[in-house]
């Protein structure tokens, strides 16, 4: 099923009832995903009530459990916070950044080798509006 849903989503719930549209198929196209959370100006408003600080760690606060399909969520950085290097094989991770900016650094898949080291692939600075899109074998160029 092709969506041509470039509706802009006004709202924090008018993106939730079209990712939920987007996620009835089991054909997403993640152009098509990435292009509808672009769309969706950040208005601090709507999503605050789900932004939970710490001081110590970024935290993860659910929004939307999807349809079983996705999970809708907002992850809190405080200034020097990090996730550890982690993949998403298997998943599709959309980052739309609501509030200010953040590095995103993504580095090889280590050959399996006693003491591998890290190798940086690239670097970016992720600003307000702007979605990145990373699985295990895939990402998109930022807009």
């Amino acid at each position: 099923m092709e969506h041509t849903l470039m509706v802009k989503p006004e709202t924090l719930d008018d993106l939730i009832k079209i990712l939920h549209q987007i996620f009835e198929s089991d054909n997403v196209n993640v152009e098509e995903v990435q292009s509808i959370m672009e769309a969706y100006e950040s208005k601090p408003q709507e999503w605050k009530k789900f932004a939970k600080f710490d001081q110590y760690r970024y935290t993860r606060n659910l929004v939307n459990e999807g349809n079983g399909k996705f999970n809708l969520m907002i992850l809190c950085w405080g200034e020097g916070h990090g996730s550890s290097i982690h993949d998403h094989t298997d998943s599709h991770c959309f980052l739309k950044l609501l509030q200010g900016q953040l590095k995103e650094t993504l580095f090889e898949w280590p050959d399996g080798k006693a003491h591998d080291e890290m190798i940086q692939k690239s670097q970016h600075i992720l600003r307000e509006n702007q979605c990145a899109y990373i699985n295990g074998n895939y990402n998109l160029p930022r807009k």
